[in-house]
């Protein structure tokens, strides 16, 4: 994907963790309830809890997604996604390959420049 589809698919991803943040502060003072009440209504606050964990998971498998197709526009394997593992460096050298570098020019072994090129056989994205 070019930068621009990068752009926005990472503030769609912050924007979901924003407001996945405000709807957990919001269902918190309700699982703040006496032990004796939690106990009879376990599995009812237990079945929320469980979503804002769901959403922060398919947020981060989206935001994990990008940033691939993104390293593979700029010609580098989708291995370059772990660099965010070295703290401090890892996110902003992410930062300004993925978001400021063009794609690499012309065809390279991951798809075409840019998605301009539609890939018209099977056989070219696996060769």
């Amino acid at each position: 994907i070019g930068r621009m589809a990068y752009w926005l698919a990472t503030i769609f991803k912050w924007v979901g963790f924003l407001a996945l943040i405000e709807i957990a502060s919001a269902i918190a003072p309700i699982t703040n309830v006496p032990p004796a009440v939690f106990r009879a209504h376990e599995a009812e606050y237990l079945r929320w809890d469980i979503l804002p964990i769901l959403a922060v998971f398919l947020l981060w498998w989206c935001g994990f997604a990008i940033s691939v197709k993104r390293w593979h526009d700029r010609g580098k394997s989708g291995f370059w996604v772990l660099i965010n593992v070295v703290p401090l460096i890892g996110p902003i050298w992410q930062l300004i390959e993925c978001g400021f570098l063009p794609g690499a020019p012309g065809r390279n072994p991951y798809r075409p420049p840019g998605a301009t090129e539609p890939v018209s056989r099977t056989a070219d994205v696996f060769s």
